[in-house]
């Protein structure tokens, strides 16, 4: 709601509304990407869930947990960015106290990472 001496509008109190709940659920910034960023994003999306990647834990709660992540040979595309979330490597992102680590993949490709 705006205070006194400024405007309002059903857009700009909608917004108000929206981030005065966000926060009261989540305790992680609201990122703003550019559209380029936006646009390079989402073509990564459409790659990754066009991959069809899959994924296991492999010692699971263990001094040497690793994960093992395969994009198939068949994958309806050649390459793809796989996101993987609490994977500390070079370059990860930290987003709300999480790693977010960002592997390239080619189809046919496995790949096994240590897990922290």
């Amino acid at each position: 709601m705006p205070t006194t001496g400024q405007t309002s509008s059903l857009l700009a109190d909608t917004y108000s509304q929206t981030f005065i709940l966000y926060k009261q659920v989540y305790n992680l910034p609201v990122l703003s990407p550019s559209l380029d960023q936006a646009s390079q994003a989402m073509q990564n999306r459409n790659a990754f869930n066009l991959s069809n990647v899959t994924a296991s834990i492999i010692g699971a709660g263990g001094p040497n947990a690793m994960i093992s992540v395969t994009m198939p040979q068949s994958a309806s595309v050649p390459t793809a960015i796989i996101p993987i979330t609490g994977l500390n490597s070079a370059g990860a992102e930290v987003y709300g106290g999480q790693y977010i680590s960002y592997i390239s993949m080619t189809a046919g490709q496995t790949l096994t990472m240590p897990l922290p």
